[in-house]
C-alpha cells in the first residue's frame, strides 16, 4: 500500500482549501482530490480511476468552516477542549458531507516523548473510509496544553490494527 494524502489549510481563515488523496494499493489506483472555495460556500471534487482511465467531476455546497478530514484535526486543536464534551465539525471528503462528531474522553497519563504527559483523549466518530478504511473506532491522544500535541494514535483498519507514537519533535517556524 502506498498511499498519499494532502491537506492545505488556509492557516488565517482555519478552513480547507485542498485535500488530495493518491492512492495505490496493489492493482487498486486512484486519485481524489477536492478543490475547495469557502468564501463561495463550494467544492469541486474530483476522482480519476486509473483502471477505468475515467475521471469524474462534481460541484457541491458546503457549509461555512468546512473541513477536510486533516485540516479538522488542526482545527479542533484550535478549540478550548474539555473532557467528556462533544465537538461537531463538518468534513467535506470524497464527495460527501458529514457532520462529524468528536468525542473528548477524560484525561489519562502517558509516557511519551516529552515523559509522564497528561493527555486528551480525542475520539472522531468518522464515516466512511476516512483516511483509510476503519473497522473500528480511532483514538488521538493530545498533550492537556495549549500546544495540543498529537502523541498517539490508535485505530483498528480492515487488515489489522494502526498504532503510532510521536518519536520526534523539532521546531519549525512559521
Amino acid at each position: 500500500m502506498r498511499d498519499n494524502i494532502e491537506s492545505i489549510l488556509d492557516k488565517k481563515l482555519m478552513v480547507s482549501r485542498r485535500f488530495t488523496k493518491r492512492l495505490n494499493e496493489g492493482r487498486y489506483r486512484q486519485h481524489r482530490i477536492h478543490f475547495y472555495y469557502p468564501d463561495q460556500n463550494f467544492t469541486v471534487y474530483s476522482r480519476y480511476d486509473f483502471n477505468k482511465e475515467k475521471s469524474d467531476e462534481k460541484q457541491m455546497t458546503i457549509p461555512d468552516e468546512t473541513q477536510d478530514i486533516l485540516s479538522a484535526f488542526y482545527w479542533l486543536r484550535t478549540q478550548k477542549l474539555a473532557p467528556n464534551q462533544q465537538y461537531y465539525v463538518n468534513v467535506t471528503a470524497d464527495g460527501r458531507n458529514t457532520n462529524t462528531e468528536i468525542l473528548i474522553h477524560p484525561p489519562e497519563i502517558l509516557n511519551t516523548i516529552f515523559g509522564k504527559t497528561e493527555c486528551l483523549k480525542v475520539e472522531p466518530k468518522l464515516k466512511g473510509e476516512a483516511i483509510f478504511k476503519q473497522t473500528g473506532d480511532i483514538f488521538i491522544w493530545l498533550t492537556n496544553d495549549e500546544n495540543r500535541i498529537p502523541v498517539k494514535l490508535e485505530s483498528k483498519i480492515i487488515f489489522g490494527n494502526f498504532s503510532a507514537n510521536l518519536i520526534k519533535v523539532e521546531n519549525a517556524t512559521d
